[in-house]
């Protein structure tokens, strides 16, 4: 797969990077998101019927706070996968 260790070192230092970077950018994410629905509450209600469309859920994050939403989206993204925040 890696025409050398030396290739392989350093797409693994460049995962490691990333794994270390990609919760700084969820916290990021979720302060912005925060930020939006403190000014409009309905910001909230449009990204869970986002959420619920684009994931195929019937009523999963009725009445569920920003930080539930998260909770509840985690298993669905990682720092590989990330598709889920970035349509976000």
């Amino acid at each position: 797969m890696f025409h050398s260790a030396g290739d392989e070192k350093t797409i693994l230092l460049a995962l490691i990077d990333l794994k270390k970077e990609f919760p700084i950018l969820i916290m990021h994410t979720r302060l912005c998101l925060e930020q939006k629905i403190e000014k409009d509450p309905k910001i909230l209600r449009s990204l869970t019927i986002w959420l619920e469309a684009y994931m195929h859920w019937n009523d999963k994050l009725t009445n569920a706070s920003l930080d539930e939403t998260f909770k509840i989206i985690h298993p669905f993204y990682d720092l590989i996968d990330c598709n889920l925040i970035v349509d976000m």
